[in-house]
């Protein structure tokens, strides 16, 4: 099976699908168009033929032919149940993985309609849940790139475990990933909001990243800051800390 295939279904003349008339396009029977939605956007993945392979009965797509189960690209659960286009409780990381999927197909795959129903209205408009969405994925990357800003700040320490040493952190001028001019000082940062601890590498000389341009500062870098605090144990001017086994 390769090439496109028309399949003679009541579509509107605005593109719109309803459900039965998509599930129609799912390669099987008289009808072998293959047609999948994503968010409620509709594509012809018969075009390729690895995406006809993928997307044809008994490939390993196939269950997403004929529907939209959004939610199951994310969550990987093929039952009825699993295949569903809601995406409701997915979390910021979740919601990040699903956007590069309908970059994916709107990249990859020809636009053909839409799926009327939970993000779009018979007319093919967008309804309130689908802005919801998108409204999620746009915090959920200004999120990611608030947290990527910060890692330039306050890198990730390096960590080792040893059943002779047990655990210890440090820094590097490359720790973390980030490449600097500076290695730092292993400290614990406090994630108010989530909650949670982690090991950062803290600059320790210089104005703090926040400080205004031009003001005095006391030489500390960012050793200052509200949301650190000293491993118990550790010098304060070390570069490697041992961590106590509770944490």
């Amino acid at each position: 099976y390769v090439g496109s295939f028309f399949c003679r279904s009541k579509v509107t003349a605005k593109g719109v699908f309803t459900a039965e008339e998509l599930a129609r396009y799912d390669g099987s029977g008289e009808c072998l168009g293959l047609y999948l939605a994503v968010l409620g956007r509709v594509y012809d993945v018969s075009e390729r033929a690895e995406g006809a392979e993928l997307y044809m009965p008994g490939g390993g797509y196939s269950r997403f032919a004929g529907r939209d189960a959004s939610r199951a690209y994310i969550t990987g659960e093929f039952t009825e149940e699993g295949l569903t286009d809601d995406l409701n409780g997915l979390s910021d990381e979740n919601l990040l993985s699903f956007s590069q999927w309908v970059d994916f197909y709107e990249k990859d795959y020809t636009f053909v309609g839409k799926l009327s129903g939970r993000y779009y209205t018979n007319d093919g408009e967008p309804t309130d849940e689908l802005r919801a969405v998108w409204a999620a994925i746009e915090r959920a990357k200004e999120k990611e790139y608030l947290a990527h800003e910060k890692s330039k700040i306050f890198p990730p320490c390096n960590s080792e475990w040893t059943p002779q040493k047990g655990s210890s952190v440090w820094c590097s001028k490359s720790s973390g990933g980030v490449e600097r001019s500076w290695a730092g000082v292993p400290r614990q940062y406090f994630e108010r909001d989530a909650g949670s601890v982690r090991c950062v590498c803290v600059r320790t000389t210089g104005p703090p990243s926040n400080h205004p341009k031009g003001a005095s500062h006391k030489n500390r870098g960012d050793l200052d800051d509200p949301h650190l605090k000293e491993y118990p144990g550790c010098p304060p001017t070390s570069d490697t800390c041992k961590v106590p086994d509770s944490q």
